[in-house]
């Protein structure tokens, strides 16, 4: 019977390769994870708007006004838009392939807040923006509104039932860069959530696929800022904050 210590042992060339092999390996995995969060998170996008589409086909079907109905068809276009939009940057985003242009800050929320004004409506919530001129930064203007897009919806989603409900916005430059907040005067984030916030599928709501804040500080790390949050449960002082920090558009 052979002995162990004589059988021979992989050169240094064979182990480099074997770890070369393990490599690729593992870097095909990497972007099967990649591509399989992509995915998720853009089906976690479109339904957002196509929700919304589905709102606003009901509410033209029970319109005889030819003027109103015109209204409701102009917000479905502009859905529509907006779901093209979110399905292409998604895949670019991945791809590398979106080209960034100079984008207003402000003009961006107000299109995330007429793209949910329906469902804020119909919620009864309670709208405050305070913005500042000159709050522009440089970027991929479909992905920004992604961004503001999902935490408008989220913070909705917190002031289900919550009296009064209160989304409060602010938008200010100071320096080099541009911050932005948005507040909610919901019941705030669990504990066992918020450690796990910005991680994918994770999520606090009883629904949902948790890709939303996964995606968005992915976004916003890719345009060179950041994204935190911070959170209450006291009772008389409860809600949440999200704070983006977004590099300021220097005029050539």
């Amino acid at each position: 019977m052979p002995n162990e210590s004589n059988r021979a042992r992989p050169s240094y060339e064979e182990l480099q390769h074997q770890i070369s092999l393990l490599e690729q390996k593992y870097a095909l995995c990497e972007r099967l994870r990649m591509a399989n969060n992509f995915a998720a998170a853009t089906i976690h996008e479109v339904n957002n708007p196509l929700e919304a589409i589905g709102n606003l086909l009901y509410l033209a079907q029970q319109e005889n006004a030819s003027q109103t109905v015109a209204l409701y068809l102009e917000q479905i276009q502009e859905q529509m838009t907006m779901l093209s939009s979110i399905s292409r940057s998604s895949l670019s985003f991945h791809r590398g392939q979106a080209h960034s242009q100079r984008i207003d800050l402000q003009q961006i929320v107000n299109s995330a807040l007429k793209l949910h004004h329906g469902r804020l409506a119909v919620a009864e919530i309670r709208i405050v923006t305070r913005c500042e001129d000159d709050v522009v930064s440089f970027g991929i203007a479909s992905e920004i509104l992604q961004v503001f897009s999902n935490l408008i919806l989220n913070a909705a989603d917190a002031l289900l039932k919550t009296v009064r409900p209160t989304i409060s916005i602010k938008i200010r430059a100071a320096d080099r860069w541009i911050h932005f907040a948005i507040a909610d005067n919901g019941p705030g984030v669990p504990e066992h959530v918020q450690g796990q916030m910005f991680q994918a599928h994770s999520t606090g709501k009883e629904s949902g696929a948790g890709m939303g804040l996964w995606l968005s500080k992915r976004i916003i790390g890719k345009h060179g800022g950041n994204i935190r949050f911070r959170t209450s449960r006291h009772p008389g002082r409860s809600g949440t904050l999200f704070a983006i920090t977004l590099p300021r558009y220097a005029a050539a």
